[in-house]
């Protein structure tokens, strides 16, 4: 079971934000670590691209100027791509937010498609018919959305909410 963090942009409408809900697999990926570049300019993460870039000519440039084995130098490369690898999901969040998406809510699945199912199921019809969102500085302003959010998610079952039933 992987855990995704759904992202919804700010500015939309709720409808809307919906159609372009972004999904982020939290752990390692082994995409990140295999094809770094690859990984990096599929999902617009260019400042992930320069790090790689800068790592790549910080390897290559210590190989050449201190002699070192193919070895070691497929060692470093290596330990760079996993930290790709174990922090790509840090990367994403930060390019969505700086791109105007908030955190919304977390879903649970095996890929992707199954966190899809899990969330989108989650949300009533209340909130998919709601043409506008009040400001959020509105005195008494409170979600609109019936989806489940991170602060009231039960995520494992454990930890019912509400009254006890007897």
């Amino acid at each position: 079971m992987n855990l995704y963090e759904v992202f919804l942009p700010r500015a939309d409408s709720p409808a809307h934000a919906l159609e372009r809900a972004v999904f982020v697999k939290r752990g390692f990926d082994w995409e990140a670590f295999l094809l770094t570049p690859i990984w990096a300019i599929r999902r617009h993460l260019w400042f992930a691209f320069g790090l790689w870039t800068v790592w790549i000519a910080v390897v290559a440039g210590a190989a050449f100027a201190f002699r070192i084995s193919s070895d070691t130098t497929l060692l470093l490369y290596l330990i760079g791509a996993s930290a790709f690898g174990l922090e790509n999901d840090l990367l994403e969040q930060s390019h969505l937010t700086k791109s105007g998406f908030a955190l919304r809510s977390l879903a649970l699945g095996a890929s992707r498609g199954d966190a899809e199912v899990v969330y989108f199921s989650g949300l009533t019809e209340d909130a998919l018919a709601s043409p506008t969102r009040p400001p959020s500085d509105t005195p008494g302003h409170k979600n609109i959305s019936k989806a489940p959010t991170v602060e009231t998610m039960d995520l494992l079952g454990l930890f019912p909410s509400g009254e006890p039933k007897i």
